[in-house]
């Protein structure tokens, strides 16, 4: 009789133990998933058009940045996998971020809801993206802003300047988008007090004819970025005349001033990735939008010291450029 009653009470003990378990287990629940939800609503998303460089550069930049502040979460989809399925992935987050042409296509393709910043892509890019889209960022409410790879025309002024403090005249190449930039550019570039003589070279043209022109006449030669397939075929004509008529060059890549140009002028995948960055903190914080398309605030040069020496230009070294062309700009 005792061992039957101690069962019963050590069966309804256990019931009210798993009964109280089971308590504790949903008040648990409860409580976690409105937590996890807000985890969710919290993401920072990253979208590449791919994981590799240089958006492998951009991506690592970017989250540990973020990764200084414990409340943000960051993940990071390439267009691949957000063709699948993206509306779960990119509807209703804290901030998305679109790095480079591809990725920001996407996005203003798709017309999600959350707010985002574009970053690692020219104006011309973008302008080509918001007339097919039939985007206009500037009303668009989930707009925050953007980073662009263009450097500002003052910059190459500045820098012109510094490698010829004496310069008179200055040769412009512009080809199909960026002849766009014409007016702006000459008006920049006039502030060093030098002629600015500036050609539009279309596909149809003979780029050696407009070039030799300006090789002839001009005492350094600017050439600004275009479209991708133009700037391979512009580039080595442009090399080529430098050597020829010995003068100058600024472009705008590291690649150019190994290939020959005198001096690049450029922002870096990293540098990308810190403005853009700041942006994102500036939002988050404190609801900041510029709604523009900010030029590259940090920045980095290349000089080709063999074309450096045979052109007998004598160019500082590279940190004493960098921080003379620091000096003069705002």
């Amino acid at each position: 009789m005792n061992n039957k009653h101690t069962l019963i009470v050590f069966q309804r003990g256990f019931i009210s133990v798993k009964k109280s378990l089971c308590l504790f287990v949903l008040l648990f629940l409860v409580t976690i998933i409105p937590a996890h939800a807000v985890s969710k609503q919290d993401d920072i998303i990253i979208i590449v058009p791919h994981k590799k460089e240089p958006y492998l550069s951009i991506i690592n930049s970017i989250q540990r940045d973020l990764s200084s502040q414990k409340n943000l979460n960051s993940r990071v989809f390439d267009l691949s996998f957000l063709r699948k399925n993206p509306r779960k992935h990119l509807n209703d987050k804290k901030l998305v971020i679109s790095i480079g042409t591809k990725a920001i296509d996407f996005y203003l393709s798709s017309n999600f809801n959350s707010p985002f910043i574009i970053s690692l892509t020219t104006k011309s890019a973008l302008t080509a993206i918001t007339s097919k889209t039939k985007t206009n960022l500037s009303s668009n409410r989930s707009f925050v802003g953007g980073v662009s790879l263009d450097q500002p025309s003052r910059r190459y002024a500045k820098l012109a300047k510094l490698i010829k403090p004496k310069i008179t005249s200055i040769g412009v190449a512009l080809g199909p988008i960026s002849r766009f930039k014409k007016e702006s550019i000459d008006k920049e570039l006039k502030q060093i007090g030098a002629k600015v003589n500036i050609v539009n070279i279309a596909y149809k043209d003979n780029p050696v004819k407009k070039l030799r022109t300006l090789f002839q006449n001009n005492q350094l030669v600017v050439v600004f970025p275009d479209k991708a397939e133009f700037n391979r075929s512009l580039a080595r004509w442009v090399i080529s005349l430098s050597y020829k008529y010995q003068v100058p060059v600024i472009s705008y890549s590291k690649k150019y001033a190994d290939a020959g140009a005198l001096i690049s002028l450029y922002s870096s995948p990293t540098q990308i990735a810190k403005q853009t960055t700041e942006m994102a903190f500036s939002y988050l914080q404190h609801g900041f939008k510029p709604k523009l398309l900010l030029t590259p605030k940090y920045f980095d040069i290349r000089i080709n010291q063999s074309v450096n020496q045979a052109l007998e230009i004598n160019l500082p070294e590279k940190t004493e450029l960098l921080q003379r062309l620091n000096r003069v700009l705002p």
